[in-house]
């Protein structure tokens, strides 16, 4: 087997039509690691199918997310800087299975969700450090993961955010400081584990009426 390797490459003012992405890995191996993106269209790194490791990369200023995961199975996103995102700092859908997202810094991305996890399967979300962002974790649609140890701080939404749960979701040993709602559950979540987590300085702890959100766009 194969396997590509894109290190230490500069991407930068990818715009037109509002199509410019940034490193697109398309049903393949690759290590994607070291890379500075900066003033991207759309996405930073986008993996569709396949298996990747995302590491050390640095993205700035990019429109829609900086990862995103589609049905990329196993890939491991670990140690990028993400700032500056409009919809997602770290997004993974397409029944995604037993991916892990460790250690990333999401910043400065007050309308973004910093980890947003739909429809995603058995898969890990431990030790990530956000600040400014609008939401902290999303789940929706998703059974069996794991999302533990992750802090966020000064959030203009809801810490944790929990909806239309397949059950079996273990979110817990999170910090939110300085949200406007520490965690919002639906009907759904009987089958997850919610605590404990800490919820500190949050405006309301419990939110009574989330803003809904559209399904992401990759």
């Amino acid at each position: 087997m194969i396997a590509a390797k894109i290190q230490n490459v500069v991407v930068r003012n990818e715009h037109g039509c509002n199509v410019g992405e940034g490193i697109v890995v398309d049903t393949s191996y690759a290590t994607i690691s070291a890379n500075q993106l900066h003033d991207i269209d759309r996405t930073g790194v986008v993996v569709s199918g396949g298996k990747a490791s995302v590491a050390n990369n640095t993205m700035q200023a990019v429109g829609l997310n900086g990862v995103a995961l589609l049905a990329a199975n196993q890939t491991t996103v670990s140690g990028n800087n993400i700032s500056g995102v409009n919809q997602a700092g770290l997004l993974i859908q397409g029944n995604t299975t037993a991916a892990i997202f460790t250690k990333n810094i999401i910043a400065s991305s007050p309308n973004a969700v910093a980890l947003w996890l739909a429809g995603v399967l058995n898969s890990t979300t431990t030790a990530n450090r956000v600040s400014g962002a609008g939401w902290g974790v999303v789940l929706q649609s998703c059974a069996g993961n794991i999302v533990q140890t992750n802090v966020f701080n000064g959030l203009g939404a809801d810490g944790i955010f929990d909806q239309n749960s397949l059950g079996g979701n273990v979110v817990t040993k999170n910090t939110v400081n300085e949200a406007a709602f520490g965690i919002f559950t639906d009907s759904t979540v009987g089958g997850d584990t919610l605590v404990p987590n800490s919820l500190y300085n949050d405006v309301v702890t419990v939110d009574p009426s989330p803003a809904l959100l559209a399904t992401p766009d990759m």
